[in-house]
């Protein structure tokens, strides 16, 4: 931890100074604020657009209906038949970690009250398309 604090310092040009509303000085107070800025977004919440409604605070199912409007038709049917594929035999040793991976940032993207769009389901998408079947590569 304090490798890393010493790198963020750096990045920051090793500058000292009370971050905003403080009085007292600190090391790299910029990442500090926004630290601080991004801690208040997460407890406030961000407006959302969803379905013709505007949203101040998250919904748990927004993630899942972002991600069948946006991701492209070719790319859910093939994540289907997947799933297909996967529901017809048992997955190997190495698909486990991949489905795991996949499946725990989505559950904590559901649980997340900041919906912030999309691309914060990008991350997803290596796992899916590494872990299909032979058929489909």
């Amino acid at each position: 931890m304090l490798l890393a604090g010493l790198v963020i310092w750096a990045v920051y040009r090793f500058e000292i100074r009370p971050p905003s509303g403080w009085s007292i000085p600190m090391p790299a107070p910029v990442y500090i604020e926004g630290l601080m800025a991004t801690t208040s977004r997460v407890s406030v919440g961000s407006p959302t657009f969803l379905m013709g409604q505007r949203l101040t605070e998250g919904r748990w199912y927004y993630f899942l209906v972002v991600f069948i409007l946006k991701t492209p038709l070719p790319t859910l049917i093939i994540v289907l038949l997947s799933f297909v594929s996967i529901s017809k035999r048992r997955l190997s040793r190495s698909e486990w970690p991949l489905w795991t991976a996949a499946g725990v940032y989505l559950v904590a993207s559901i649980r997340n009250p900041l919906n912030l769009g999309y691309r914060h389901l990008l991350p997803i998408m290596p796992f899916l398309w590494v872990s299909l079947p032979d058929t489909f590569r």
